[in-house]
């Protein structure tokens, strides 16, 4: 059976934390969209089984995957509905929650080849069990996040009353190259050009998704 990778990354993590029993905590992130600027070590210090950064712009649940590959949908969404997603691109799970998690998304994902099951199958457990909400900086998306930043010398810093904070990790999230907010992402002071059209055009999209679901 085919597997998205973006789902795959699950099950081979899961294979490899089965085979080290020494790990506590595992980090699942993304690669190439995100880059590290600070020390995030503290947040391994966190106790629930669960942390991840809700995105405060959050598209509409229904449009990450379709009723047809997942099992349970109706609950699903029932659970999740008028919740803002938690963003898998960087989300902290205690060694048996992580676990607990894929064994969930297999269960329920009829098609492990499909877009969305990622996110959707953590945010359920996430939202049914409970979780700790990160800070943003520790995965800031500039379509999703409504804090004020900057960037300086390729750097991104949080803008607060005038005072700049390094945020210590960046995700330039989009699907597709056209809809990731930055151009040239990477590190370096020739780097991290913001797309301020990309981000609003998103924004609105999102939000009047958001207004449209909250009238049904």
């Amino acid at each position: 059976m085919k597997s998205l990778i973006n789902n795959l990354r699950f099950l081979e993590i899961r294979d490899f934390v089965n085979e080290s029993p020494g790990y506590e905590k595992i980090l699942v992130t993304d690669s190439g969209d995100l880059i590290f600027q600070t020390d995030i070590s503290s947040i391994f210090e966190i106790h629930e089984n669960l942390a991840g950064v809700v995105e405060q712009v959050s598209p509409a649940i229904e449009m990450l995957v379709n009723k047809n590959d997942i099992d349970n949908y109706e609950e699903i969404m029932a659970i999740l509905e008028g919740e803002r997603l938690i963003n898998v691109g960087f989300i902290l799970f205690s060694r048996k929650t992580f676990l607990e998690v894929v064994e969930l998304m297999e269960k329920v994902a009829k098609n492990l080849n499909a877009w969305g099951i990622d996110t959707v199958v953590p945010n359920y457990y996430a939202y049914k069990n409970g979780f700790h909400v990160l800070h943003e900086k520790y995965n800031f998306i500039p379509t999703t996040a409504r804090k004020k930043y900057k960037v300086k010398n390729g750097k991104f810093y949080l803008v607060e009353n005038d005072n700049l904070e390094m945020i210590s990790v960046v995700h330039n999230a989009g699907r597709h190259r056209i809809l990731r907010p930055i151009m040239n992402f990477g590190y370096g002071e020739d780097h991290n050009i913001p797309k301020p059209f990309t981000v609003f055009i998103l924004r609105t999209f999102y939000s009047l998704l958001s207004f449209l679901r909250s009238k049904k």
